[in-house]
């Protein structure tokens, strides 16, 4: 699996997670999870 491009306005900002700790990416992965643990996900 190769990378994802970056997408605007990720990652989010540390403010935003705290105030939406439901805040998830367009393939509704939780904000909190690091970009290597995304790469990790099928």
């Amino acid at each position: 699996m190769t990378p994802l491009p970056p997408r605007p306005g990720w990652p989010p900002a540390p403010e935003e997670i705290e105030a939406c700790g439901q805040l998830r990416d367009s393939f509704g992965i939780p904000a909190a999870v690091s970009g290597a643990e995304r790469l990790r996900m099928p």
